[in-house]
């Protein structure tokens, strides 16, 4: 038995050594080691106002700037043995405190999240993340208007965790936050829940978009709607569910509650667009200002994309039992032109999710 304390003593005292190596190594090197890591991960400079650390060992960092779209109040991580010797962005866990980030939409299709890239893609592995208070800013720079169009996700939450050790990959997933116009105006909410596994390439999950005002969204109406909006509300959710890295995208796109200005506004000039149109708005009217558009999507969860995509739903519906009401010739007629108006619409979706 003294021999089994004396075991314990030992592991206790070596475990306690290790501590005040690491906080006195951090002291002396530690700071700049830690923003230069993160600077070589990132490609972009990396300041803070303070950096220290607290017990149990964690560390802290205040008023982090990274490069000029990124910043965050306060940042505490638990630092990785793994990702001290390797190097990386490895944690056993990360915790973010009003974090912000502005996404830019440039000409060309060129999406700017102020990260100018390193060297080679660092290795990443994070299973537990806390994220609260955040902010992410969509500034499309793309539009004809002196101003950028600007859209906030505020108060953004994630919860992310491993919640199978034998499972390292496999991780639970919450997040919400609430749209806002660039007014500050709330105009919708954002939901997401489900697991995903990363090293497996597995997921299931659910994605919601609720209650979005489309009026705010007017620089965007102009291109699919012929009359400018009053009022109008969207709703989008998704189920995502991967195997092996093919991951299949059920959604169902719901619009509600359209009503137009009298008079016709400019379109942007595009044939697929002026298609989109025709098609959505013409059966918006027809079924009581509202439509939906049920699709999937099948592509791979590690480089996923808009293709593949196969359409039903209800927004041909009014279409569909009209023409059941005519003889049986024109009702041939009517739904043989009612399959290439549904062909030529899902190519203009298309379209517009790849030009985007």
């Amino acid at each position: 038995m003294t021999r089994l304390w004396k075991l314990l003593l030992a592991f206790l005292i070596a475990g306690l050594l290790v501590v005040v190596l690491f906080y006195a190594y951090f002291l002396l090197e530690g700071r700049d080691f830690l923003i230069q890591t993160i600077e070589s991960s990132l490609g972009v400079p990396v300041k803070s106002s303070r950096v220290y650390l607290e017990l149990p060992p964690k560390v802290v960092m205040r008023d982090v700037e990274i490069g000029d779209q990124i910043s965050i109040a306060q940042a505490q991580f638990i630092p990785s043995i793994l990702g001290l010797i390797r190097g990386g962005l490895i944690f056993n866990e990360l915790k973010l405190v009003q974090p912000r980030l502005i996404i830019r939409r440039l000409p060309k299709n060129i999406y700017d999240f102020g990260l100018k890239g390193a060297d080679q893609v660092p290795m990443i592995y994070i299973p537990y993340i806390d994220i609260s208070d955040g902010v992410i800013e969509f500034r499309d720079e793309t539009m004809a208007e002196d101003e950028p169009f600007v859209i906030r996700l505020s108060q953004w939450v994630v919860r992310i965790n491993r919640s199978n050790p034998l499972a390292p990959g496999r991780l639970e997933i919450f997040s919400q936050g609430y749209l806002l116009a660039g007014n500050n105006r709330q105009i919708g909410q954002m939901e997401m829940d489900g697991w995903a596994d990363f090293l497996a390439k597995d997921m299931d999950a659910r994605f919601f978009l609720s209650n979005v005002r489309l009026p705010y969204l007017l620089p965007y109406n102009k291109r699919f709607f012929k009359k400018e909006l009053i009022s109008g509300n969207l709703r989008f959710s998704s189920r995502l569910n991967s195997r092996k890295n093919r991951l299949n995208a059920d959604c169902r796109l719901e619009f509600f509650d359209i009503a137009f200005k009298e008079g016709l506004t400019p379109m942007a000039e595009s044939d697929d667009l002026a298609i989109f149109t025709i098609m959505a708005f013409d059966a918006m009217l027809e079924s009581q200002k509202q439509a939906a558009f049920d699709f999937s999507i099948t592509t791979k969860m590690d480089a996923p994309k808009f293709e593949n995509v196969r359409f039903s739903g209800t927004f041909m519906k009014t279409k569909i039992e009209a023409s059941f009401k005519n003889p049986p010739e024109e009702t041939a007629q009517e739904i043989s032109k009612i399959g290439e108006q549904i062909e030529s619409f899902g190519q203009a979706f298309g379209q517009l999710f790849k030009k985007k």
